[in-house]
């Protein structure tokens, strides 16, 4: 039996997985799949899995919200490490031709709207859960569709699908950053700072607590505030701070 049960943002073939695979490399580990965030943050909160991997930022995209919201709103679940992982997509089909649709997660879409325009000028693009999903509905189907996804996830389906261009580099290469959760800190760590008024002052302060814990800031995203927090303070935001250092991030709300 593995070791560790570590929850990532399934199915296999989705780049997560593919971040779970180089961070947990030389680890006996293993991968237990789940459908969105929310249920891979409960399963590391409930005990499920020891750890999880989620993406927490899109380097066209912008952060993904869901991660820092929940991470924020959850008094367990802390961060513990990082990797950035080059994404390079591929547009997958099960033959050549003409397409009526092309599908994949809306990040993939969005780091591939220059060949998409270019290459699929008037095609309908359709979101779905992962690149994952996206390649094993159009292995599935008998229409005419595409997917924009990893030559890992058309292996995966037993060749059903065929890589339809060598990649999409020309279009965007991107680096997606997962990050795994757990219960203890390592060296690397993302300090959270939950800034319910939103004042000035308390990014300041939370900015001076960093520098005392030698903690360097590298990042500042701000949030709508979740549902509990803006019904109590309307127009409230939550500051997401992360840091890394030598010493212990800070963290508060």
């Amino acid at each position: 039996m593995a070791s560790l049960r570590v929850g990532f943002l399934g199915p296999l073939g989705t780049f997560t997985a593919q971040a779970m695979a180089r961070f947990f490399s030389g680890c006996d580990y293993e991968g237990v799949s789940y459908v969105d965030i929310p249920e891979l943050f409960l399963a590391v909160a409930t005990g499920e899995v020891d750890r999880g991997v989620v993406p927490v930022e899109n380097s066209l995209e912008g952060s993904v919200n869901i991660t820092l919201d929940l991470l924020v709103r959850d008094p367990v679940v802390v961060v513990t490490g990082e990797v950035i992982l080059p994404v390079v997509h591929h547009l997958l089909a099960r033959q050549p031709g003409r397409y009526t649709r092309v599908l994949s997660h809306p990040h993939a879409l969005a780091q591939c709207r220059e060949y998409l325009e270019r290459e699929l000028a008037g095609v309908p693009r359709e979101a779905t859960t992962s690149t994952a999903e996206a390649a094993r509905l159009v292995a599935q189907s008998e229409e005419p569709w595409s997917a924009v996804g990893t030559e890992e996830a058309a292996a995966l389906l037993g060749r059903k699908l065929f890589s339809a261009t060598r990649s999409l580099e020309d279009a965007y290469t991107a680096a997606q950053e997962g990050v795994t959760t757990a219960e203890e800190n390592l060296r690397l760590a993302h300090a959270k700072l939950a800034a319910g008024a939103g004042t000035p002052a308390e990014v300041t302060a939370a900015e001076a607590d960093l520098a005392a814990a030698q903690q360097n800031l590298f990042d500042l995203a701000v949030q709508h505030a979740y549902m509990k927090l803006a019904a109590e303070k309307p127009w409230a935001y939550l500051g997401v701070l992360a840091a890394s250092g030598s010493g212990t991030a800070a963290a508060g709300k």
